[in-house]
């Protein structure tokens, strides 16, 4: 998706790039692109190591039709599989001196 090739150069920093993107989109006619957006955002927020920030993004779909909740399935499985990945590595960590 280009919003993944935008965010980082429009702004600062990514997720400021996605939430100028989010804006942008709320007054097109491709709304549906909003939610994709949001999951972008979602993991970026997971790459900086901000997962409660993360699970807020995501919590935002739960208000939000079932139809649309279908489509966002597979990124949201991906999501909570890195987030477990990371939960992991963290507590190995956390076993070294």
């Amino acid at each position: 998706m280009a919003a993944k090739l935008i965010a980082p150069s429009i702004e600062a920093d990514v997720i400021a790039g996605y939430e100028w993107i989010l804006e942008q989109l709320k007054s097109s006619i491709f709304p549906e692109a909003e939610n994709e957006i949001e999951i972008c955002k979602a993991m970026a927020y997971l790459k900086k190591k901000n997962i409660e920030k993360s699970i807020e993004t995501l919590k935002g779909f739960e208000k939000k039709d079932k139809l649309i909740m279908a489509r966002i399935a597979i990124p949201i499985l991906a999501f909570f599989t890195s987030l477990r990945t990371i939960s992991r590595t963290l507590k190995s960590m956390r076993k070294l001196p």
